[in-house]
């Protein structure tokens, strides 16, 4: 199914975009996705919790808002030392990758490796959102289980109405996981395909210092190219 983008005109990175101390900004809810140096064909996904104060300028350096205000949910591989006994009954020390859940502060100006923002929806709830990302299961052992899976089951638990913590009266919260991925998969392709990332793409990211490109899911606005 073919989306049909269009592009907001940019904001002024040097306006002041803050809002009074006494007011509480709201936050969105991303998609957001990583290149992979090793696989250029795929991408490593994740979530973003975003105060709208760090919605676009903060993506970039020189931002006067550079501040580690978003929050990154994911699932991800590190290797962890396994003790065992080998046949001689000598104690033997060995890496094994494993899926870990990870919740991190960061800002992305200074990662390359992001190539995309998809706005989902406005968060009713930050603190339940980030309590049932954190409750999504990681699996060992499965070589079907990956970054991409974590990020489906975890769609698939908060979009619902029943579960109250994402606005439902704009955004995507009605799509279904397919329906996101294909939207996601298609707009970052056509980043590609128009020579947004480096040259050669070799799954590297952006080039230093470029902007995020920043998409609003429900209505196919581009926030940031």
């Amino acid at each position: 199914m073919p989306f049909h983008f269009f592009t907001k005109s940019k904001p002024n990175p040097t306006s002041n975009q803050t809002p009074p101390p006494s007011i509480t900004p709201p936050s969105h809810l991303y998609l957001a996705l990583y290149a992979r140096p090793s696989r250029p064909a795929a991408y490593h996904w994740s979530f973003h919790i975003s105060p709208d104060t760090e919605t676009l300028i903060s993506f970039r350096p020189d931002s006067p808002h550079n501040s580690n205000l978003t929050k990154k949910y994911h699932a991800k591989n590190v290797l962890q030392p396994i003790k065992s006994t080998d046949a001689e009954g000598q104690e033997v020390e060995e890496l094994k990758e494993i899926w870990v859940f990870e919740e991190t502060s960061m800002t992305a100006a200074g990662d390359s490796r992001l190539v995309a923002r998809l706005l989902l929806a406005q968060v009713a709830d930050v603190a339940l959102l980030g309590q049932m990302l954190r409750g999504v299961s990681v699996v060992q052992d499965d070589k079907s289980f990956t970054c991409r899976i974590w990020v489906q089951w975890a769609w698939e638990k908060v979009r619902t109405k029943e579960a109250g913590v994402l606005r439902r009266e704009k955004g995507c919260v009605g799509w279904t996981w397919e329906d996101l991925e294909a939207f996601a998969r298609e707009y970052v392709g056509r980043k590609v395909d128009g020579g947004k990332y480096r040259i050669g793409w070799v799954g590297r990211g952006r080039e230093e210092g470029d902007v995020v490109p920043t998409v609003d899911v429900g209505t196919a606005e581009e926030l940031a190219a």
